[in-house]
């Protein structure tokens, strides 16, 4: 029984530290977004600007958040592989 406790608490703990990884993988994507508004001209103060805009549309028309959802999950897969590709890479160097 405890060894299968164990097995358990083993499994937790490797989820979760792949969560913690596609965690970093997408606060490293939306880093490089940022940092890309910001060489086109939006500064921080208009990014902040932008969200609390979403924010505020998001309440008064919830419809939007799922488009929102799906286009920022469709971002998040494509900068995952783009990551894992960029790793492979630099693995091969």
């Amino acid at each position: 029984m405890d060894a299968s406790l164990e097995k358990l608490k083993a499994k937790i703990e490797k989820l979760k530290a792949q969560q913690q990884q596609i965690e970093a993988q997408y606060i490293d994507a939306v880093a490089h977004l940022v940092e890309d508004l910001t060489h086109k001209g939006l500064d921080l103060p208009i990014l902040t600007g932008i969200i609390l805009n979403a924010r505020d549309i998001v309440t008064k028309l919830p419809a939007n958040k799922e488009a929102w959802q799906t286009d920022g999950q469709k971002f998040l897969v494509r900068a995952k592989h783009q990551n894992t590709s960029r790793k492979k890479s630099h693995a091969n160097h």
